[in-house]
């Protein structure tokens, strides 16, 4: 059984998740609280730049992002420039499964909160993802 890092402690330990597991379960729990994610992929793989972070985070006037790691991951000496650079003009993080409460509370949408600019882009979003996987012959 996997682990479940909303609910750390009910099956498997959380801090054994593999980054990509931690990485959806971050990323889906912002989108239940309204944020909208755009996530990078492998810069290993030229996907991305270097020392980019994982996610970025933007709800109705906030925007940060989250560098994520596994307990035992490490930034690498681009990662850590970057972070410091990016850090002087956006809220940044640097995120490990065992974060998880610290996690739940910055992307927590309050109580009674609506986001209606949030909902509306995902919506725009969630739509041009399906034709883009449509035309691509993907469902």
């Amino acid at each position: 059984m996997s682990a479940d890092l909303r609910n750390p402690g009910t099956s498997a330990d959380p801090r054994n998740a593999s980054e990509a597991a931690f990485q959806e379960s971050v990323s889906d729990f912002a989108r239940l609280n309204g944020w909208f994610v755009w996530s990078t992929r492998r810069s290993d793989l030229g996907r991305s730049d270097p020392g980019w972070p994982d996610l970025a985070l933007a709800r109705d006037g906030e925007f940060l992002l989250a560098e994520l790691k596994t307990e035992a991951g490490r930034e690498s000496e681009v990662q850590r420039a970057s972070l410091a650079l990016l850090g002087l003009a956006v809220e940044v993080h640097v995120w490990r499964p065992s974060d998880w409460d610290d996690i739940e509370r910055r992307l927590r949408r309050e109580k009674g909160a609506k986001y209606p600019l949030s909902s509306r882009v995902h919506d725009v979003v969630a739509q041009q993802t399906a034709k883009t996987r449509t035309r691509k012959g993907r469902r």
